[in-house]
């Protein structure tokens, strides 16, 4: 790129080109600097011996010629006659604006490094005849440069508008959501999605549901068509990993050596599932959380196996209750007394842990996990409980929660702990991150209906998390919070929850499991409704949402008769 930038040089000075000339150098320098992915470098690069004139035909192949360049150049061109005309005034705002195209641009540091940046953005205050070097302005650049300085500079400074890039990492809700969010709401420019499955973006709470029952065929819903991120302008990229980001040049580099430049981010990389020691050694213990973990686990139904699954949560039911739908023999081992009583309290609690004995499940609770039992050749045989006893097994599930897939951010400078640390925008905290965000079941957020930092891992956190993000950038009014929801299908119940019932009390409850519906409010201290519980009853659900929405007392809700 030195050789490149010489030769541009060489031959504006050595031709002294007329601005026809000029106006086509510096197009082709703006259109390069608006589109400055690895592949603008590396023809750049490549296109070092070519004189100015071949420069913007080369450009014009590579890259399709951008709405709006003729304006920035123009711009370029009249801000050089201001510079002319009032140069004392002009200097102050050119070295302010030439800053900022200095700061604002890194691209691919093996082609085109910080040191060169820097240096082009001196020539682009040089040219422009403005600024005094020692004194005078630099005799290597006649004034009849400057327009080609101030374009670049123009280019650069009006970039966000211009021409941005978003780049988003995760093809997840929160991922798709958050491109599909950006195009609705009218950005036009850039948007690059990375995914590392290879299957095209999808659904995944069909994981847990329709792609394990016997009846249906196994495909979860798809977020994202090929054919509809073509039409929508959105460039996919799956099968691909973020290993690093590096927030100073703003990029990412990936698995497979690219290094992706951004002008925004946003990660949407979800989270991991936990794991138990040496349950990557054998054969036939699983986690749930992509497509490939759950047709994996359907194709092993049909081999008849005997069912082990650690973690009473909502995936670890959600499997033993596809399992069970399968006729297989099924045990869920559980380290806590009452399963999920730390979210919905120990009567309720009780109450869906009920499920799993009603519909043939042997339920272990209070035990914990000592280690797997193997068959000598590899594979699972049983789960050794602390206790000492062995349940007999040829398939487990280990379904014990999931941590932040944060790993490849820690030394990025962004505040990492239980997610990445957002305020109410879901901009990233942290050293450089002003232009990243956060969304889905990684972003910890300031939450405004809460007061507090909240990880929530929901599905509809993840779609209300990309509209916020998308407005964000975009400089549109943020939308109204949301009442948290989410829902569960186990044993051909619908379990659905609004709020957060951990942060107030059982205030209300009424039916049971086994009279079809059951609906349970929690409040605070006082007698506000915070969070509902309700089966099987979806007109109720609702009244309890809106409750909760409106900050009502629990009282107000036409409950009937209740029991606490």
């Amino acid at each position: 790129m030195d050789a490149a930038i010489a030769g541009q040089r060489d031959a504006i000075a050595r031709t002294r080109a007329p601005v026809e000339q000029l106006r086509r150098t510096t197009e082709a320098l703006v259109r390069y600097f608006l589109d400055h992915r690895r592949e603008s470098l590396v023809t750049i690069r490549d296109s070092a011996a070519a004189d100015d004139a071949d420069l913007p035909r080369i450009l014009e192949r590579r890259h399709p010629y951008r709405a709006g360049i003729e304006d920035i150049v123009e711009r370029g061109l009249d801000m050089a006659v201001f510079a002319v005309d009032n140069s004392k005034r002009a200097s102050l705002v050119i070295v302010e604006m030439c800053e900022a195209a200095v700061g604002r641009f890194y691209p691919d540091g093996e082609v085109f490094g910080d040191r060169v940046a820097f240096t082009y953005g001196e020539y682009a205050v040089r040219i422009a005849g403005v600024v005094p070097r020692r004194g005078r302005p630099d005799p290597r650049w006649p004034p009849e440069f400057r327009p080609l300085a101030l374009g670049i500079v123009a280019a650069a400074v009006t970039s966000d508008s211009a021409c941005m890039t978003v780049l988003i990492i995760g093809a997840s809700v929160a991922g798709v959501s958050t491109a599909q969010a950006l195009r609705k709401r009218g950005f036009q420019e850039r948007i690059t999605l990375l995914g590392e499955e290879r299957h095209q973006p999808y659904d995944k709470p069909a994981l847990s549901k329709d792609v394990l029952a016997e009846n249906l065929p196994g495909n979860p819903p798809t977020l994202l068509t090929k054919q509809r991120a073509d039409e929508l302008d959105i460039d996919l990229m799956l099968g691909v990993r973020a290993e690093d980001l590096d927030l100073r040049r703003r990029r990412v580099q990936t698995d497979r050596g690219e290094r992706l430049t951004f002008d925004r981010l946003v990660l949407a990389t979800g989270v991991t599932p936990r794991t138990l020691p040496t349950s990557r050694e054998l054969t036939g213990v699983y986690t749930l959380r992509t497509l490939d973990d759950a047709l994996a686990l359907r194709a092993e139904f049909d081999r008849g196996p005997r069912v082990v699954v650690i973690g009473a949560g909502f995936i670890g039911a959600e499997f033993a209750s596809a399992a069970r739908a399968r006729g297989l023999d099924v045990s869920v081992v559980e380290a806590q007394r009452v399963p999920m009583a730390h979210l919905f309290g120990e009567r309720v609690g009780r109450i869906l842990a009920g499920l799993h004995p009603d519909n043939g499940v042997a339920l272990e609770t209070g035990v914990g996990f000592d280690r797997f039992a193997d068959d000598g050749q590899g594979h699972v045989s049983g789960v050794v409980l602390a206790d000492g006893r062995t349940l007999p097994a040829d398939l487990v599930v280990v379904g014990i929660g999931a941590r932040p897939a944060t790993d490849w951010l820690e030394s990025s400078g962004l505040e990492l702990g239980d997610g990445v640390s957002c305020d109410a925008g879901l901009r990233a905290m942290g050293v450089g991150g002003s232009r990243v965000y956060a969304a889905g079941d990684i972003a910890r957020r300031h939450h405004p209906l809460y007061g507090k930092p909240l990880r929530i891992e929901h599905w509809t956190n993840a779609g209300e998390h990309a509209e916020i993000v998308a407005a964000d950038i975009l400089g549109q009014q943020t939308p109204r919070a949301q009442v948290p929801y989410v829902w569960s299908d186990q044993y051909g119940r619908r379990i659905q929850i609004a709020g957060r019932p951990a942060e107030g009390r059982l205030s209300a409850l009424r039916g049971g499991i086994a009279n079809g519906t059951m609906t349970a409010v929690y409040a605070d201290p006082a007698g506000t409704a915070v969070g509902a519980l309700v089966v099987d009853d979806p007109r109720t659900f609702m009244s309890c949402r809106k409750a909760i929405a409106s900050g009502a007392d629990v009282g107000g809700l036409d409950l009937g008769p209740v029991a606490v």
